[in-house]
């Protein structure tokens, strides 16, 4: 609240278990202390993504879809560009540019592999991809216009509860991954993972025919310079320069 200051949604407020349940009227009574009600915002990001190719493109800049970078392009020792590749038609195109972002999530260091070679340089590995599992069930389940989160779960991980388009969300997971895919499935032991928390605050707890859809996504978890084994859950969500 202190860093938002007047731009905030509105204040954090502490609650009793009575108040609790009159903002979360799915969640079990048993064992409630009280809460925590704070502000948060929600968007689709797929059509943020949508909103911002369109905005880009209607101020004059080049949007490419479905085109691969297969090479970097360089001059004088820095990266000034790249050839990509259209992956319907196969037609190569290249493309200079003066600075190149690599905004490419768990696969930015393919990326960076290629600048390595083509350089002659040694790369480290800079992330370390994770998984996060999300399941949708009816809003039945956590009726109201309220959110649940639960910052620690029995393994140390969050547990959320979101109303969203008409379903509510529940999340997440935090898988470790050595392989990447572009199209990633939930593990079982993921989906009884959030079950089973749900169980332990919702009053109806949901079970697996009460699954209407599932998701995963793909975190670039940024990888420690010490080994920290396979865990992922303690890497930085943050960023690092």
């Amino acid at each position: 609240d202190a860093l938002a200051g007047r731009a905030g949604l509105g204040a954090t407020r502490l609650l009793g278990p009575a108040r609790t349940l009159e903002c979360l009227p799915g969640a079990r009574a048993e064992g409630l202390k009280g809460g925590v009600k704070y502000w948060d915002g929600q968007f689709d990001d797929a059509r943020l993504a949508l909103a911002l190719a369109r905005t880009a493109a209607s101020l004059g800049a080049l949007v490419l879809n479905h085109c691969p970078v297969r090479a970097l392009l360089h001059e004088a020792g820095k990266v000034a560009g790249f050839v990509c590749e259209d992956a319907h038609g196969g037609r190569r195109f290249t493309v200079r540019a003066r600075a190149v972002v690599n905004a490419t999530g768990v696969w930015v260091d393919a990326l960076r592999q290629m600048d390595g070679v083509a350089t002659g340089r040694p790369v480290a590995a800079l992330v370390a991809p994770s998984q996060g599992a999300h399941i949708v069930v009816e809003r039945a389940f956590l009726p109201g216009d309220h959110a649940l989160m639960v910052p620690r779960t029995a393994d140390g991980r969050v547990l959320f509860a979101v109303p969203w388009l008409g379903k509510l969300i529940l999340g997440t997971t935090d898988s470790p991954r050595q392989d990447i895919v572009r199209e990633p499935q939930a593990l079982h032991e993921e989906v009884r993972f959030i079950l089973g928390e749900s169980a332990r605050y919702l009053a109806r707890a949901p079970q697996a025919q009460d699954v209407r859809s599932l998701w995963v996504g793909l975190r670039p978890l940024v990888k420690p310079q010490h080994d920290e084994g396979d865990d992922t859950k303690h890497l930085s969500r943050e960023h690092t320069v």
